[in-house]
């Protein structure tokens, strides 16, 4: 695929999603919505908005292993409800990368990004999200091949499912475009539970150049009140020895009235 396909396509999904608010609005008038028992997954993006005037601040950190490298990422990302059918968020994060081989190096990003609610009833729901990274501090590697270095944008499509009345299931994909590269993912992720501990489950993809990469990740949340969330996880390659870990501590507060 060239990239004017990929910008054609970027395109034609962003002028899509001017026409979810719509969609959203007719929602509205439903009194029953999709459950939320969870703000979070460890790795996957639920279909979860912030309600009107909420605002969730969360602290990421991600550990990724591999033969090439290992990687430690920290972040700060604020969510913040302009409608209940419509959000906005703001992440600044910091990525370390060691290398054996090659030389390690640090990223600064600040990623920006919005979602739509396109329809949210008491069995199902779905949202579509949009989002561009922009590098803030670049490393000084003439020559090599590293990731993350040029702005990048990602839609995505997401979709959820009540199953029973203690269980959901999350499926989500999209794609990175960065310059001439790009990389689809998807995910599905299972939380079960009513009460402050929920199990989790997640089964994450990634395709690029012809190649693609599985992993199994188990994990759980512990929402100790409707204030502040915890949570873990850890992921396996089934292919490779490449495994990872996820650590978000959240929390939730209004800062207006309905």
């Amino acid at each position: 695929m060239k990239l004017n396909y990929k910008i054609l396509l970027l395109c034609l999904l962003t002028c899509a999603s001017a026409c979810f608010p719509a969609f959203a609005q007719e929602q509205e008038k439903e009194k029953e919505t999709f459950a939320q028992p969870i703000q979070e997954f460890p790795f996957a993006e639920p279909v979860y908005l912030q309600d009107q005037h909420e605002i969730q601040s969360t602290l990421n950190y991600y550990h990724d292993y591999n033969s090439e490298y290992i990687g430690n990422n920290l972040s700060f990302e604020v969510e913040y409800g302009i409608m209940d059918w419509w959000q906005v968020s703001a992440e600044y994060g910091h990525h370390y990368q060691h290398r054996p081989v090659q030389k390690s190096y640090n990223i600064n990003d600040l990623e920006l990004g919005t979602m739509f609610s396109v329809f949210n009833t008491a069995r199902q729901a779905a949202s579509f999200a949009m989002s561009v990274e922009i590098p803030v501090k670049k490393p000084a590697l003439a020559g090599e091949e590293v990731d993350g270095v040029n702005t990048s944008f990602s839609p995505m499509l997401i979709y959820a499912r009540q199953l029973g009345s203690k269980a959901q299931l999350h499926l989500n994909g999209g794609t990175e475009i960065e310059q001439q590269e790009y990389e689809w993912f998807y995910n599905a992720a299972a939380v079960y539970g009513s009460g402050h501990w929920h199990p989790l489950l997640e089964l994450n993809g990634t395709y690029q150049d012809k190649e693609a990469e599985w992993y199994l990740a188990p994990g759980f949340v512990l929402n100790g009140n409707s204030n502040w969330e915890l949570v873990a996880g850890a992921r396996r390659s089934l292919r490779h020895n490449d495994w990872g870990g996820s650590v978000k501590l959240l929390f939730e507060f209004t800062a207006g009235r309905h």
